[in-house]
């Protein structure tokens, strides 16, 4: 929701850094209670992904330049006339093995390929539509040691491969609509 708003309202604009009031009151209007929005602020602050300014005894945020570029490339592919078309049949294919000693690494890659629009399809095994630039998708998140224990290629699923089944093993398709359409309803 975060994201939605810098996205929505605010990227683009250059405003001055957001006071944490107004998240409050837009998140509250959404039923997200002060708590809740207090610790994600901070969480996302601790991530890197907003920069938290002291303005007198007020708290105010605004997007760091990793997540700015995060934002842009989500409002890419929102504003773009069919952003989820891909030529028929193409696929990214990544394969990536993460040690169990780095879970850490290992929660950073699953987040980052999440927004890079790859599903799961197993175990160390990810899927994404049309030709993806894997090595950007690392380089932007940062994973320079991820991207050592992976491989990456173009797929073309054979006769006889369900495609309509992996898709739905590989996204939570029924319950990306679902959430889809109680967000618009908010």
């Amino acid at each position: 929701m975060v994201f939605s708003f810098f996205g929505g309202v605010v990227r683009g604009r250059a405003p001055p850094p957001v006071p944490t009031v107004v998240f409050l009151r837009l998140l509250a209007g959404l039923g997200i209670a002060e708590a809740a929005t207090r610790a994600t602020l901070a969480r996302m602050t601790r991530k890197g992904l907003l920069e938290r300014i002291q303005v007198g005894r007020a708290a105010h945020y605004r997007l760091s330049p990793g997540a700015e570029a995060i934002v842009r490339k989500a409002d890419e592919r929102v504003s773009a006339p069919a952003p989820f078309e891909h030529p028929d049949g193409q696929w990214t294919l990544l394969s990536c093995s993460m040690p169990e000693s780095r879970r850490d690494l290992r929660h950073q890659l699953r987040a980052a390929l999440s927004l890079a629009g790859f599903g799961r399809l197993r175990d160390g095994l990810w899927i994404a539509p049309g030709a993806v630039d894997v090595g950007a998708v690392f380089a932007d998140a940062d994973l320079a040691e991820a991207a050592g224990l992976a491989e990456w290629f173009a797929a073309v699923p054979l006769p006889g491969v369900g495609v309509e089944d992996f898709i739905r093993r590989a996204w939570p398709v029924g319950e990306i609509r679902e959430r889809h359409e109680r967000f618009i309803e908010a």
